[in-house]
């Protein structure tokens, strides 16, 4: 793999910002950072970082890109993403994923965790990014079985949440995941109408599972929360994602605590649902590792994860170091699993991505106001993306 050099005034190795390098990549890995030299790309004010982590995503929802509007209705809008996916061809469903991950990377992603409920990477390349297939199951849906990880390619279980997914589902799944070391991804505690459901078995969830089909008359109610319930059945674990956990006491954060597990935040997804403040800082008050998706593009207007960092910078006041490490090393670390992923130091996997900001003296700050678009993306020390600038 040839090699190349890039040159930034300032660098952020994944826990904290540091005066400008000369980074040298060789054979999928950065060689050398020197204090001087020269080098093949050189743009005036680089910030260069990580590659990002979007530890959630649907791609193979992408093409519902702005098709419903944002409301506080999540029954409703449920509904009407599994029509309008049921009504998607395999083909629009396939292309609507490769071109999701094109525009991940576009914006600086070089690690997504997919939640996909067909099997669109079957039938389509994956992109030139880590890429997670993190595989959806729903009621009584059979296990999947997969192909043995490569480079850039890993697998999960997504059991959907506690109330679309049978108790002895969820217990098989964690049976296999512990076998194959996967990670289990699972939404939870996402809308007050889930934590009903679990309950007692009423309310609009009842209603809207009952329209798909699912057979609720064997249905016995754990009368638990969703936090609680899945730690009843230890699926609460150091290689478990929470998805969203909107809705969470401070009981249930230390149960969480305690498990190791990570939570996934989608600010922008979580806005446009009207759902209260998430409860993010307390996440990180409690050292639970605190990761960042985008979600689907049926409640999220793209791929940019920049953008979800800086709405959580607003609306949670969170710092943009903080943000930075969440989305890097924190998120490479729980998801991927290798050493110095989500670092930039020698000897570190080169996902990377670098940026021209205005000449600051905060350039963090300055990432996530301007929200610019990187010119150089890398992974495994390939670029995947790459612009002219001036």
């Amino acid at each position: 793999m040839k090699g190349f050099s890039i040159k930034a005034r300032w660098i952020f190795d994944g826990q904290r910002l540091q005066d400008g390098r000369v980074v040298r990549i060789e054979d999928g890995v950065i060689a050398e950072i020197a204090s001087g030299g020269n080098a093949d790309i050189n743009i005036p004010n680089t910030l260069l970082t990580p590659g990002l982590v979007n530890a959630h995503a649907h791609l193979e929802l992408s093409f519902l890109r702005g098709r419903l509007s944002p409301n506080s209705d999540f029954i409703g809008w449920l509904k009407a993403v599994k029509e309008l996916r049921d009504e998607a061809g395999e083909t629009r469903l396939a292309d609507s994923a490769t071109e999701g991950a094109t525009e991940a990377a576009h914006f600086a992603t070089t690690i997504i965790v997919d939640h996909t409920a067909t099997n669109v990477w079957q039938k389509t390349t994956p992109p030139p990014i880590r890429l997670v297939i993190a595989q959806e199951l729903v009621n009584n849906s059979p296990l999947p079985s997969h192909n043995p990880p490569t480079l850039l390619v890993k697998f999960a279980l997504a059991p959907h949440s506690p109330y679309r997914v049978t108790k002895s589902s969820l217990l098989e799944a964690l049976h296999l995941a512990r076998k194959n070391r996967l990670l289990i991804s699972i939404h939870t505690a996402e809308h007050p109408a889930e934590i009903r459901f679990l309950k007692d078995g009423s309310g609009p969830l009842h209603h809207l599972l009952s329209s798909f089909g699912v057979d609720l008359s064997k249905f016995h109610p754990p009368q638990k929360t969703p936090i609680a319930y899945l730690h009843s059945l230890g699926l609460l674990t150091p290689r478990t994602l929470l998805i969203h956990a909107n809705y969470i006491t401070d009981k249930e954060v230390e149960l969480v605590r305690r498990s190791g597990a990570a939570v996934v935040y989608c600010p922008r997804s979580h806005q446009f649902f009207s759902h209260p403040p998430h409860p993010a800082p307390k996440f990180l008050a409690a050292n639970i590792p605190l990761l960042f998706g985008t979600d689907s593009l049926a409640s999220c207007p793209n791929f940019n994860l920049l953008e979800d960092l800086a709405l959580a910078h607003r609306a949670c006041r969170i710092a943009p170091e903080t943000l930075l490490i969440c989305a890097t090393s924190t998120a490479a670390a729980f998801i991927w699993d290798a050493p110095l992923l989500g670092h930039i130091c020698k000897g570190a996997p080169a996902d990377l991505a670098a940026f021209k900001i205005p000449s600051t003296k905060h350039p963090l700050n300055a990432l996530l106001s301007e929200i610019p678009q990187p010119f150089l993306v890398c992974c495994n020390g390939k670029i995947v993306q790459q612009t002219e600038t001036q």
